[in-house]
């Protein structure tokens, strides 16, 4: 089962549910995609046994980096067992999934990254939005705050404009990438 499960202005993220078996698995692994590939790195538990009774079992994803403030975060949980190939009918439920996380402080108009400053303005906005940066704007997505690309472009320039009248009115996540790294900022669409 794959989650995905923006954790924008989230820190400390922590991933639980509950879980039982009536024998159509033994073991519940949890793996997080880091950009290129699926892995467990950093996670302190990433596998645990999973009872005849229901269980709360957590995920404490507090030291891996890439799931604070990510709007495009992704869990996989996957399943193991003596015997993971026939269909005997039997299962694993899961139930109560649930995300805790604290809350980071996310700048609506202006955000340095490291000697790059990036402005977006209006904010809110109606049609259109202005992004300036001091640094050439490598890659810019925008984000709708379940996550999902609305918009992506490669500028390559200190200075782009975001086309917004096709997005319904809300909030949105901007992630922008220069050679110092990247940042997302906040906009609203009015």
């Amino acid at each position: 089962m794959e989650f995905i499960i923006p954790t924008t202005n989230l820190t400390q993220i922590k991933f639980s549910l509950a879980a039982k078996s009536d024998g159509g698995a033994e073991t519940l692994l949890a793996e997080y995609w880091n950009g290129s590939q699926w892995t467990n790195a950093g996670l302190p538990i990433s596998q645990t046994p999973i009872g005849a009774n229901f269980t709360v079992i957590l995920f404490d994803f507090s030291s891996v980096a890439v799931a604070n403030n990510n709007p495009a975060f992704k869990i996989r949980l996957r399943f193991d067992g003596a015997d993971m190939t026939s269909d005997t009918g039997k299962a694993v439920h899961i139930n109560n999934i649930a995300l805790e996380g604290q809350t980071s402080s996310l700048a609506t108009n202006e955000q340095s990254i490291g000697k790059n400053n990036v402005k977006i303005f209006p904010n809110p906005a109606g049609q259109h939005a202005q992004i300036v940066s001091n640094e050439i704007i490598e890659h810019l997505s925008v984000y709708s705050v379940s996550g999902k690309i609305v918009h992506q472009s490669k500028p390559q320039k200190l200075e782009t404009s975001i086309n917004l009248e096709k997005l319904e009115t809300g909030i949105y996540f901007v992630k922008i990438k220069s050679k110092s790294g990247e940042t997302t900022l906040k906009l609203i669409k009015k």
